[in-house]
């Protein structure tokens, strides 16, 4: 089987999975959780607010674990990633503004589904020489008599994914970015990032919490900073942006960017897929993060991740899509970074390809800084905290070989990987939904009475 053959095959597995199975998977995943957690995205949706701008004095359980505002910091930097501007731009191209639309109806069950694998996660954390862990694996372990395979092949997705959509994708688009702004050679510059990215990753969890917390908030006003000066240069045409995105996700024949009359399918398959690569709602990662706490308070920290949520989908995700729509640059043929840069162009002109290109270099490192952490929580639960050494080694290759070589075979591998862990992890969701709600329970009568 020759490469071209592989890619296409791979390409309609992809089209079918991701259509309306990974769809429904993740729409009744949504409403199974809002139903059963009592709504728990709209009842403490200010509390996931309160939690990062007023937080209890948190320290670390033990030295292994940490804190819930550092897996706060990393599971939004992980979000928050050039999924965010490439993939809305993909987004947009094949599925037109309905996709937008339904970026804000998908994004509602996000919120209900990032509290309950947060929660979960942090309820059964496990110590292993040098880390606590948590995650899917630790309550899929729970799902009876497959649990512990259904563990073993989360963690085995979750670091095929970190190797090339976490290290080698990230990568890839820092050596473009760097190398057009630069001229470097692209070898000079997997070269200096494979060093930089090993120094991180041989400081253990203390140093790439430093790194992320340095990284996320300077790329993250950046392009808060960037986004609503397009918005406000186009104030006029927001309110016309917003009817015509709400008029063709709710149309059956949908109007598109880069393909005449897409229908709803494609729109909502596109607002759906991007967005879940992006914000990564369902796909456990941030559960990850939140369940190397050791467990302090599940609830409270399933409460507060839903806040990484809503900004990765809405404040990222969605604003991007209206920026698209309002300036026009929607129809313009592009896709995909392309289009981002050309929105942008048309309120800062020719600076507008070098914000494109900074916010690019800044997001991508911020996703490989968190996937660190989070695919080596994944290597410490399949060898037992054994072989570290040489997980940060394929790392950081993977970085310098994404940086000089050619990724563009695996977009829809790594699809199909994203759409497994999902499937994976739904099976754990709702197994465990009752266990979920008895604890969202005693937490809200424990607060009752402390207040």
């Amino acid at each position: 089987m020759n490469l071209a053959l592989l890619e296409t095959v791979i390409s309609n597995i992809s089209d079918v999975v991701c259509g309306w199975p990974l769809i429904a998977t993740v729409l009744v995943l949504g409403i199974l959780t809002t139903i059963m957690l009592g709504g728990v995205q709209f009842k403490y949706f200010l509390d996931s607010w309160r939690f990062i701008f007023a937080p209890a004095k948190q320290t670390a359980a033990s030295s292994d674990a940490i804190t819930p505002f550092q897996a706060f910091i990393n599971a939004l930097s992980a979000s928050i990633g050039n999924g965010s501007i490439a993939g809305m731009g993909v987004a947009m191209f094949l599925g037109g503004p309905g996709a937008a639309f339904w970026i804000l109806i998908f994004g509602i069950f996000y919120l209900s589904i990032r509290f309950s694998e947060v929660c979960a996660s942090c309820l059964w954390p496990q110590k292993e020489p040098g880390a606590v862990l948590g995650g899917p694996m630790s309550y899929l372990k729970r799902f009876p008599y497959i649990g512990s395979a259904l563990a073993a092949i989360y963690c085995v997705f979750i670091l095929f994914y970190t190797f090339i959509a976490g290290s080698a994708m990230q990568s890839n688009s820092i050596g473009i970015v760097l190398n057009q702004l630069t001229g470097a050679p692209l070898i000079l510059i997997g070269g200096v990032l494979f060093c930089a990215l090993l120094y991180i990753a041989f400081g253990g969890s203390k140093r790439i919490m430093m790194a992320a917390e340095a990284i996320i908030p300077f790329k993250v006003g950046i392009f808060f900073i960037t986004v609503i000066a397009v918005l406000v240069t186009h104030y006029t045409q927001i309110i016309p942006a917003l009817i015509l995105i709400i008029k063709s996700g709710m149309s059956w024949q949908s109007f598109s960017g880069g393909l005449v009359g897409v229908g709803i399918q494609q729109a909502m398959s596109q607002g759906l897929i991007k967005t879940i690569n992006a914000t990564e709602a369902g796909v456990g990662t941030a559960g990850i993060l939140f369940g190397a706490t050791e467990g302090q308070d599940p609830v409270r920290n399933g409460i507060m991740s839903m806040s990484t949520a809503f900004i990765s989908n809405y404040l990222v995700c969605f604003v991007i899509m209206l920026c698209f729509v309002a300036t026009g640059s929607w129809n313009s043929g592009l896709q995909s970074t392309a289009l981002f840069s050309a929105t942008i162009s048309t309120t800062f002109g020719w600076l507008g390809c070098w914000i494109a290109s900074f916010l690019a270099l800044s997001f991508g490192l911020g996703v490989a800084v968190a996937y660190i952490f989070i695919g080596k929580q994944c290597w410490m639960y399949l060898t037992k905290g054994r072989g570290i050494t040489l997980y940060n080694l394929i790392f950081c290759f993977a970085a310098a070989a994404g940086t000089v070589g050619s990724i563009s075979i695996v977009w829809n591998l790594v699809n199909l990987v994203n759409a497994g862990l999902i499937f994976i992890n739904v099976l754990g969701l709702v197994y465990l939904l009752p266990h979920l709600k008895k604890a969202l329970k005693t937490y809200t009568i424990r607060e009752k009475r402390n207040n």
